[in-house]
């Protein structure tokens, strides 16, 4: 791969890890997804509103599935607990 392929996928990936900043640290989105108490995870309340009001507005995907795809691609590991959370 050519030093121009490694620059587009690293600034794809730092876009992608700035709208997961962004939609957890939105305020308004509080009670669908946030930080952990610690602010080393995120956790998703209500997967159904995740998926219809706040992915859209932060990605172009609104399924789940997809979501969790990148995620796990970038290194993010879900957390036992008995919400949906993940963790870098």
């Amino acid at each position: 791969m050519s030093c121009l392929g490694m620059d587009y996928w690293k600034q794809r990936y730092a876009r992608y890890f700035r709208r997961c900043f962004e939609m957890d640290d939105d305020s308004s989105t509080d009670s669908v997804v946030s930080w952990s108490d610690n602010g080393k995870s995120f956790i998703v309340w209500s997967e159904s509103k995740f998926c219809k009001a706040v992915l859209p507005g932060f990605f172009i995907s609104n399924k789940m599935a997809t979501f969790v795809g990148r995620l796990e691609t970038l290194g993010f590991n879900k957390i036992e607990s008995e919400h949906w959370e993940r963790s870098s």
